[in-house]
């Protein structure tokens, strides 16, 4: 390389460097990304086996449609 390539790139370069080093991830959108903690579960007895707790992760069982449960 040559010297006044050099001084081209550096700048270039740096610039380059500087520019995504500012950047910074945007927080996520809480409709598309939520959690909860295990203290938060409200656990209930299951209706159709005797002892087994269960809880509604994602949706209603009740309705149509996809829901998640754990037992």
């Amino acid at each position: 390389m040559t010297t006044r390539s050099v001084r081209i790139l550096c700048p270039v370069l740096l610039a380059a460097l500087l520019t995504t080093a500012s950047t910074r991830a945007a927080d996520p959108d809480p409709s598309v990304l939520s959690y909860k903690l295990p203290a938060d579960f409200q656990w209930k007895e299951s209706t159709e086996i005797s002892g087994l707790m269960t809880v509604v992760l994602s949706g209603d069982p009740s309705k149509p449609g996809p829901y998640v449960t754990r037992n």
